[in-house]
């Protein structure tokens, strides 16, 4: 089963979601060590595209959750009328 569980966390820059994206590995993979049934099995980025975020797939046991991390729209509409000119 996917999206079970869901959840979304906005930001306003681009870096601080990455920085967020390797906390998240790092604890997940923390408590994988700790024999938890737990592991990222998919990030997806999306920065290429009109989603601008990043979308991880965690499996907890049998389920598989979705969490995205996304970056605010008054910036990705500023980057976008930006291009035009």
């Amino acid at each position: 089963m996917t999206d079970i569980v869901r959840g979304k966390c906005h930001f306003n820059k681009k870096e601080d979601i990455y920085k967020a994206a390797e906390k998240i590995i790092e604890r997940v993979e923390e408590e994988a060590r700790k024999s938890k049934d737990i592991s990222v099995i998919e990030v997806e980025d999306r920065f290429d595209g009109i989603c601008q975020d990043l979308v991880f797939k965690i499996r907890i046991g049998d389920l598989v959750c979705e969490f995205q991390l996304v970056l605010n729209f008054l910036e990705v509409e500023n980057a976008f009328h930006h291009k035009m000119y």
